[in-house]
């Protein structure tokens, strides 16, 4: 037991003026009752030395696992007198500066252990790492415990990224700026105004480039706060607009598409309503869902159909001489609709007797700053 003591002396409490009482050991768990022996402490206000003890409580502490073995300290400390008298703090507790902070009920060795795992896998992962070394603890207590760590000051930047961020999607957006030589968050501005991204901007007057998206509020911003610092677009942003240019172009050109991707024996123009093949399955084989299937090629038979007939209404009323505005009232759509018909020279959407989806554009896809609806627009003589 002499052993265990002198062992547990060293690894648990260490030289910090802390004797170890007892020793309680259990089905993977040991309880250790200790006290400070130290005869002075000093006031953590005024830093005035004090020897007159006021009284004493008890601390229980969770520590690290030996192995796996689960460590408690019962540790009885004092309280002092402060004997300066212009003390606002007349009563005080010893501190353990090694060993535990003040309210915690941890030691400084169990919540490092835990703000390492949590901040290498985040908040669940992190709890289930945790208790699989010997560490109960939950999700909320990883992120809590990562919320306390200090923010690193933020160095001189030479190199940034900026871009929006969602605080509340589709409801509240501010921006992120990114330090892009250590891929370090510097800092969330709580919404897009120019006079925000301008005063933080001018605070660090050592920024020589900036990487942002093709908009032109950031642009405005950044040219008003750092007039000499280079502004370059983004890779994600510059892969993302490229996308959705060659997908417009694509789109527009579907039938020259369809025509160069024939066989050789084929003729050069392939109808985009393909002749209906008789309720064939996808195999190519007749089936016992072969009524079902033959009911599917009708409605999206009669559903073409509306679309081919919305087509060339609308490019009868363009060569008539009418304006976007009058023509999306009168066939009953939004502009952009018309926009993309104008600009197509078949139907959007063709006719497969096997089903599958049509190729049409995404909903989300959109350019920045206007650039596919220019183009688009251009295409139209708009």
């Amino acid at each position: 037991m002499h052993e265990l003591q002198t062992t547990l002396q060293a690894l648990v409490v260490g030289d910090d003026g802390i004797t170890i009482d007892t020793i309680t050991t259990q089905a993977q768990h040991c309880q250790i009752a200790a006290h400070c022996t130290t005869s002075v402490a000093a006031c953590p206000t005024c830093a005035t030395p004090s020897s007159s003890v006021h009284s004493r409580y008890r601390r229980r502490l969770a520590d690290r696992t030996v192995g796996t073995t689960s460590i408690t300290l019962q540790l009885t400390v004092r309280r002092f007198r402060c004997r300066h008298h212009g003390c606002p703090q007349q009563i005080f507790t010893e501190r353990l500066p090694t060993l535990a902070a003040p309210r915690q009920r941890s030691t400084i060795r169990l919540t490092h252990a835990v703000q390492t795992i949590g901040l290498a896998l985040g908040g669940r992962p992190g709890a289930r790492v945790a208790q699989s070394l010997g560490i109960p603890t939950s999700h909320t207590t990883m992120l809590r415990r990562i919320h306390h760590l200090p923010i690193p000051p933020i160095t001189t930047p030479t190199a940034i990224g900026i871009d929006e961020w969602a605080w509340r999607k589709r409801t509240a957006y501010g921006c992120i700026v990114v330090d892009l030589q250590t891929n370090r968050v510097l800092d969330l501005l709580p919404d897009q105004a120019q006079s925000t991204i301008v005063a933080w901007l001018r605070q660090y007057p050592s920024i020589q480039i900036v990487s942002r998206d093709r908009g032109g509020g950031f642009a405005a911003a950044i040219t008003a706060a750092l007039p000499t610092a280079t502004q370059v677009v983004d890779r994600w942003h510059l892969i993302k607009n490229y996308g959705e240019a060659l997908e417009a172009a694509l789109l527009s050109k579907r039938a020259v598409l369809r025509a160069a991707c024939a066989p050789p024996e084929a003729p050069a123009a392939v109808p985009l309503v393909d002749p209906f093949v008789g309720a064939l399955t996808r195999t190519g084989r007749h089936g016992p869902d072969a009524p079902m299937l033959e009911a599917a090629i009708a409605v999206r038979r009669e559903r073409h159909a509306v679309l081919c007939a919305l087509h060339a209404q609308i490019h009868a009323l363009r060569a008539t001489g009418a304006d976007i505005v009058t023509i999306a009232k009168m066939v009953a759509t939004n502009r952009s609709t018309v926009y993309r018909y104008l600009a197509m020279d078949s139907p959007l959407i063709g006719f497969s007797p096997y089903g599958g989806p049509p190729l049409t554009r995404t909903r989300n896809s959109s350019c920045s700053n206007g650039v596919r609806d220019a183009r688009v627009r251009a295409s139209c003589g708009a």
